[in-house]
């Protein structure tokens, strides 16, 4: 992971990704698998931004690798509303949370209480 755009994948291509992997964690019948996708959603849409300049609503040409990419930022420019993807990602959580597997084992707490005890003693 680096601070710069993929160049690899485009601005489109994260952002379709993002939206299937959204449409799967949707679909998810365990809750825990339904966050696990949310978080690699999350990941796309935090390498989708890395495409906008900070200052500008709208991302650069050179975001776009293909004629499709292009043509559709021209017919459809508000679909990459910079401020639209930033608050989808405020929605989704956080990669640095916990997950499966990697929960710490909780601390037995002591009663502090008497009842329960055998005060036979």
């Amino acid at each position: 992971p680096t601070n710069r755009p993929s160049r690899a994948i485009d601005l489109l291509g994260w952002l379709n990704l993002f939206q299937q992997i959204v449409t799967a964690a949707g679909r998810a019948n365990d809750r825990v698998a339904g966050r696990e996708l949310a978080i690699e959603a999350a990941a796309c849409l935090d390498e989708a931004l890395k495409f906008y300049d900070e200052n500008n609503e709208m991302p650069p040409p050179d975001a776009f690798f293909t004629d499709v990419g292009k043509a559709t930022l021209r017919d459809h420019p508000q679909k990459f509303a910079r401020s639209t993807w930033i608050d989808r990602r405020m929605t989704l959580p956080k990669a640095d949370t916990v997950t499966r597997g990697t929960a710490k084992p909780r601390r037995q707490r002591r009663r502090w209480w008497p009842f329960g005890r055998d005060n036979s003693s």
